[in-house]
């Protein structure tokens, strides 16, 4: 499948003989140059069907998305023959509560620092594992979620994550800086010692044990699942800490032990575990709540900065001004963010009133779609309603939302999937919600849990049971992506690129990570990728790209450029 020169450092791979995903969903013939240095595709040439068949996407016409860049030989580009095979960006999971036998709830016990029953707690090791193993998955970016938890666990789970996170983007980094400065040597006509960079005294630590921050999928901020929910849709939930932002925006501070300025701070606090770093809205990329609940509101239009807007729906006992509290010094409007938190809204009784005006303060996004809230009905729609109301929604200035669906052929009916997507299939955002059975072998008998529950793995594999006495309680999905996507795809008998989409452009687009920014130069090393686009192939956009058979299976996974993942049968 590769030709290259070993004798030489490569600085590209050339991606040729392949069809291409478009953001229109159609695929077309071409071929794309990911750059190693910088993360990033450096071009994607791309021929234009004219009256063929999408899905072969054939024509006579080529269309040039990006100039090649000037100057650059060909001896250092590894050349892959995709052989026919479908280019894709990585699928983007924006709900994954675990995998791989490891929960990113794992409770922390108070004056003990380590999980119920024994360990150490979610550590950034942890979450790296994690993200080594979804690259198998076809998955190269996704949100890791906590279930409903304690203030302590919050911190705790948190503040891993983001040293995963840190230790992600400064060991590609390093990476990136050692390539460029062997290329350097190799010009001079210098000795390189494959592995070690004199100039780097970390750099064979780095390619020993954080092989994971390298080759892994993209950890982007967290995804908090509650605790605010109406209390008979707690799920799975621990119903123990399921609580109303009563507190409006402090409830944010108080619940999930966030500091609302833009810096971390450490603060005392028997609460999260003493002198404790407290993680920020910079660590959150998407909040789950319920929009009926009593300052519900107000802490929507915070979290996605739309404060000080309100709505005549709004409750007459709350009056949107934050009470005193010890979390914070600051008034919260006056506190700067980088950027805006997603708010979804899920675990919920609300009506299709309610939704609409949980869409007014700024919530865009329904999660898990017909889990956790009313069901639909022909007088009382709930929050499935707002799939197909694109005019009366137009007509108060909204869009209607994105959502997140379940299809590993147990949360959801084949019917109610393909309905939900006709509804509205721009919207659709495929998300696995899976938990930490996901991976593990049929007979492996490690004991997972999600938060606080205790999980029962259904004896057929498919399903993964909270252990509530109830028997039916489902504790999130146990498929990964790729067999979600594959499932959908049949379900909903759509082209293969429609089905793609939801998985890629679709997730990305709900935390606005699928725009191309101008002005980024392809020769800037330092440029940090991990913020550049995701869920697209187009040049400037990272370099995550899957290669996929005609049947959806992963053939290989490039992260950054990088080689993650390639299937043993593809030679």
């Amino acid at each position: 499948m590769m030709a290259r020169d070993d004798s030489k450092t490569t600085t590209r791979t050339r991606l040729s003989n392949a069809r291409i995903l478009r953001t229109d969903g159609s695929i077309l013939p071409g071929s794309m140059d990911l750059c190693l240095v910088t993360g990033r595709i450096i071009s994607v040439d791309v021929e234009l069907a004219m009256g063929a068949n999408e899905e072969e996407g054939r024509g006579t016409m080529t269309m040039v998305v990006a100039e090649k860049e000037e100057g650059r030989a060909d001896d250092d580009v590894e050349i892959v023959d995709c052989r026919g095979a479908i280019l894709s960006p990585g699928y983007v999971d924006l709900q994954l509560n675990g995998a791989y036998g490891i929960d990113f709830s794992s409770v922390v016990v108070a004056g003990g620092g380590g999980r119920e029953g024994g360990g150490g707690g979610l550590n950034a090791t942890d979450v790296l594992l994690v993200s080594r193993r979804l690259v198998e998955t076809g998955v190269t970016s996704f949100c890791p979620t906590m279930v409903s938890s304690s203030k302590m666990t919050y911190v705790a789970s948190m503040n891993a994550v983001r040293d995963a996170r840190e230790r992600q983007r400064d060991g590609r980094m390093r990476v990136r800086r050692q390539l460029s400065r062997r290329l350097l040597r190799e010009d001079e006509g210098g000795a390189v010692v494959e592995g070690v960079d004199e100039d780097d005294n970390n750099a064979a630590h780095y390619r020993g044990d954080d092989i994971c921050a390298i080759s892994g999928a993209n950890i982007l901020g967290m995804h908090l699942e509650g605790p605010f929910f109406a209390r008979t849709r707690n799920g799975a939930h621990d119903s123990r800490h399921v609580v109303s932002p009563i507190l409006g925006l402090n409830s944010i501070a108080d619940v999930y032990g966030l500091s609302l300025s833009s810096k971390t701070t450490s603060r005392d606090d028997d609460d999260i575990g003493g002198d404790a770093m407290m993680p920020t809205l910079d660590d959150v990329d998407i909040v789950t709540l319920a929009p009926e609940l009593p300052g519900a509101h107000d802490v929507i239009r915070y979290l996605t900065g739309r404060f000080g807007r309100r709505s005549d729906s709004d409750d007459d006992e709350y009056d949107g001004a934050p009470p005193s509290s010890s979390a914070t010094k600051e008034t919260p409007q006056r506190q700067h963010r980088r950027r805006p938190v997603v708010v979804s809204l899920g675990h919920t009784e609300a009506t299709y009133a309610d939704g609409q005006a949980g869409l007014t303060c700024g919530a865009t996004l329904i999660t898990h779609l017909y889990n956790a809230m009313e069901s639909f009905h022909h007088r009382s729609p709930g929050l499935v309603g707002l799939l197909s109301s694109p005019c009366e929604l137009g007509r108060m200035g909204l869009a209607r939302p994105y959502y997140g669906i379940i299809v590993d052929g147990v949360h959801v009916h084949e019917c109610a999937v393909r309905m939900a997507y006709r509804a509205h299939p721009s919207g659709c955002v495929l998300v696995t919600d899976a938990m930490a059975a996901m991976g593990l072998d049929d007979n492996d008998d490690k004991v997972v849990t999600l938060g606080t529950m205790g999980v029962i793995r259904s004896v057929e594999g498919d399903r993964a049971i909270v252990n509530d006495g109830s028997g039916t309680t489902l504790a999130g999905s146990v498929a990964p992506m790729d067999e979600c996507v594959r499932r959908f795809r049949m379900y909903v008998d759509c082209p293969i690129g429609k089905a793609l989409l939801c998985a890629t452009l679709h997730p990305a687009a709900v935390l606005g990570r699928h725009v191309l920014v101008c002005g980024c130069d392809d020769d800037d090393n330092d440029h940090d990728s991990d913020d550049s686009p995701i869920g697209i192939l187009e040049a400037g956009a990272r370099a995550d790209v899957l290669m996929l058979d005609d049947d959806l299976i992963v053939l290989a996974t490039w992260v950054g450029g990088r080689l993650a993942y390639q299937r043993k049968s593809v030679a």
